[in-house]
C-alpha cells in the first residue's frame, strides 16, 4: 500500500530491532519477498472495507498473524492429513497423529505472531505430501505432472521464506525426483516451477541490499543507533573451531533450547527409524532426501550462527523440520506398532510442554527450568515404557525387531490410492 520495502516512517520500525540500514534506509532484514506477498494479500481486505494498517494497526498485526503463523499451521495440519491416509495410517492412530502434531510440537505456538516458518512449515508438508502421490504412481509406471510442479513451486516459496534452508530444499527434492524416475523431464519440471519463486526472492533482495547474499550477511548493515547485531552474533559466518561445532550442534537437537525436548512426540520416530528404513515401501527415497535435507539444514546453522536462532520457542530455523519428522512417524506407526505406547506417552508429554510455551510464544524463550523439568520426565517415562513393552514382547514369544510388514489390508489400500 505504502510502495515501497522502506519502513522508515512506518509505526513499526521503532519497535522492531529485526532492521538493516542500507542507502540511508531501514528494511526488515528477513527476506523481502514475504512482504510483497502479504501486502498483495491484504490490500485486496482493505478494499473490502477492512482498515488499513495506519488506521488499525492492531487489525492489521491480527489479520498478518492469520496470513503467516494461521495459514501455515492450517495448510501443514490438512497435507498432513493427506499425507497419513497416503501412507496408511490407520483412522484411529491417524487422528492421535495428527493431534500429536498439532497440540505437542512447537507447530501450535508459531501461530501467534507474524513469522517465516510456520508458512515454510505448511510450504514443507506440501511437498511430502504431493512427493509421496508421485511416489505412489510411479510404481505404476505413471509421471504425476501437476504434482511435480506443485513440489517445485513449494520448494521455491521455501527459498523466499528462509535463505539458509531454502535452497537445500529444492536441491533435496530435485535429487528425490532424480532418483525417483532417472529422467530429465520429471527434474526439469521441478526445476522451472521453482525458477521464478527463486528468481523473486533473490531479486527482491538485491534489489535491496544491492548483494547477492542475504541482508543479515553484512555487518556494515547493522551499525545503526541501537542496534543488537555485530558482527559477533550475525547469523551467516562461521565463527567458532572446528572442534566446538560438535558441542553446538548437539545442543541445537537436545539442549535447553534444542528441537527435540520441545517436539517430545519424535522420540518415537527416531526409535522406530532403522526399522522404518529396513522395509522397502514406496516414497521411503523422497521420505531420505527431505530427512538428509533436515540434515544438512542443521549442519549449516551449526557452522554459520552461535545464538541458537535468538530469543525464541526451541530452533526456530527447525520448525519445518515437523514435517518429514511426522511422516517418518507415520511410517513407525503404521509398521511398528511396539512403537505406539511409548509414542502416546511422548505425545502426552509433548501436550503439556506446548501448553507451558504457549503463554510465552514464539518469541520469549521458555524458562529453562520448565523445559527440562517436563523432558527430563517425558524421556523417563517413555524408555520405561518401551522397556516394558520390550520385556512384555520377549516373554509374549513376539518378534523383537523394529520393523514388521503392515497388514495386508493397509497394502491393499496404498495399492487402491496408488491406482
Amino acid at each position: 500500500a505504502r510502495g515501497t520495502l522502506a519502513i522508515d516512517d512506518s509505526p513499526y520500525a521503532a519497535d522492531t530491532a529485526d532492521k538493516a540500514f542500507v542507502g540511508g534506509h531501514y528494511y526488515s532484514h528477513h527476506p523481502p519477498l514475504v512482504a510483497v506477498l502479504l501486502a498483495a494479500a491484504y490490500d485486496p481486505l482493505v478494499r473490502l472495507g477492512v482498515p488499513p494498517p495506519a488506521d488499525r494497526p492492531d487489525v492489521f498485526c491480527r489479520a498478518m498473524a492469520l496470513l503467516t503463523g494461521g495459514l501455515g499451521f492450517a495448510a501443514a495440519a490438512g497435507c498432513l492429513w493427506a499425507l497419513g491416509r497416503r501412507v496408511g495410517l490407520p483412522p484411529l492412530w491417524r487422528a492421535l497423529w495428527l493431534a500429536a502434531f498439532a497440540l505437542s510440537t512447537v507447530a501450535l505456538t508459531y501461530t501467534m505472531y507474524v513469522n517465516a516458518h510456520a508458512p515454510q512449515l505448511g510450504a514443507v508438508a506440501g511437498v511430502c505430501v504431493l512427493l509421496a502421490r508421485t511416489a505412489d504412481l510411479a510404481r505404476d509406471g505413471r509421471t504425476a505432472w501437476g504434482s511435480l510442479v506443485g513440489i517445485g513451486t513449494l520448494a521455491g516459496v521455501g527459498v523466499s521464506l528462509d535463505f539458509g534452508g531454502g535452497p537445500l530444499l529444492v536441491g533435496a527434492v530435485l535429487v528425490a525426483v532424480g532418483w525417483r524416475f532417472r529422467r530429465v523431464g520429471p527434474v526439469l519440471a521441478v526445476g522451472l516451477a521453482a525458477a521464478p519463486w527463486v528468481a523473486a526472492a533473490v531479486g527482491l533482495n538485491y534489489a535491496v541490499g544491492g548483494g547477492w547474499k542475504p541482508l543479515g550477511m553484512y555487518p556494515e548493515y547493522f551499525t545503526w543507533p541501537g542496534s543488537p547485531f555485530t558482527p559477533d552474533n550475525l547469523t551467516g559466518f562461521a565463527r567458532r573451531p572446528a572442534a566446538e561445532i560438535g558441542g553446538y550442534a548437539g545442543r541445537m537437537l537436545v539442549g535447553e533450547q534444542g528441537f527435540l525436548p520441545f517436539n517430545l512426540p519424535l522420540l518415537a520416530a527416531l526409535a522406530g527409524a532403522w526399522g522404518a528404513f529396513r522395509r522397502p515401501s514406496a516414497g521411503r527415497a523422497e521420505l531420505g532426501c527431505l530427512l538428509a535435507w533436515c540434515g544438512a539444514t542443521w549442519l549449516l546453522y551449526a557452522v554459520l550462527s552461535n545464538n541458537m536462532s535468538g530469543r525464541c520457542c526451541s530452533v526456530r530455523w527447525f520448525v519445518p523440520f515437523l514435517a518429514p519428522g511426522f511422516w517418518l512417524l507415520a511410517i513407525v506407526l503404521r509398521d511398528q506398532p511396539a512403537r505406539r505406547p511409548g509414542f502416546l506417552v511422548a505425545a502426552w508429554w509433548g501436550h503439556v510442554l506446548a501448553a507451558a510455551t504457549l503463554p510465552f510464544g514464539p518469541w520469549n524463550f521458555t524458562p529453562a527450568w520448565v523445559v527440562w523439568h517436563v523432558a527430563r520426565r517425558a524421556w523417563r517415562t517413555w524408555a520405561a515404557v518401551e522397556v516394558v513393552v520390550l520385556a512384555w514382547r520377549l516373554v509374549a514369544g513376539r518378534p523383537t525387531t523394529a520393523g514388521r510388514p503392515a497388514p495386508a489390508a493397509v497394502e491393499r489400500e496404498i495399492e487402491r490410492r496408488a491406482a
